[in-house]
């Protein structure tokens, strides 16, 4: 959290920081009220520090996340893996729920997983189609299907391809 603190909430962080050592000072010379302050007080900077580097975060993450999604329903994946997609819609209206409530981690993790489903949903045939070839080759069917199995690798890695040159519908075929 520190470093991401660091990169997006700088002044409130380095606020925190003054703050602490306002609070040592203040120890160290056994005025205990205005260490306990201090201490307060950089215990609230550094809250802002994390809510605000939680926002910023999410503000930078909102535009790929629905890009993603996006691509997802471009490549089929309400038809093909809808509870997938589905799980990503409710993730990015969750992430907005909370956002708009200013509960800004809850936020990012939200459209971190809205992320996460889309992409996992936009490929799902690829991946089932090489969970069969894998089943198929430890079940030793490459020393009976060889011509088989061959064609079935070409071709998931022939979709692999179409699908990551957005040709969505020539992926699926």
């Amino acid at each position: 959290l520190e470093s991401k603190a660091e990169e997006f909430a700088a002044d409130p962080l380095s606020q925190a920081a003054a703050a602490v050592d306002e609070s040592r000072n203040a120890a160290a010379s056994s005025n205990w009220e205005d260490a306990i302050a201090s201490a307060e007080e950089s215990q609230t900077y550094s809250q802002n520090a994390a809510q605000q580097s939680y926002q910023i975060q999410t503000d930078d993450l909102r535009e790929s996340a629905q890009a993603e999604i996006d691509e997802a329903k471009t490549a089929g994946a309400p038809s093909y893996a809808a509870d997938l997609y589905n799980k990503a819609l409710a993730a990015a209206n969750n992430s907005k729920v909370a956002y708009d409530e200013k509960h800004f981690r809850t936020a990012l993790e939200q459209l971190t997983e809205a992320r996460d489903f889309a992409f996992e949903a936009r490929h799902y045939q690829i991946d089932q189609g090489q969970l069969a070839i894998d089943s198929a080759i430890a079940a030793k069917s490459d020393e009976y299907q060889k011509d088989l199995l061959g064609q079935a690798l070409s071709d998931l890695s022939e979709a692999r391809a179409k699908m990551e040159d957005r040709q969505y519908a020539e992926s699926l075929a």
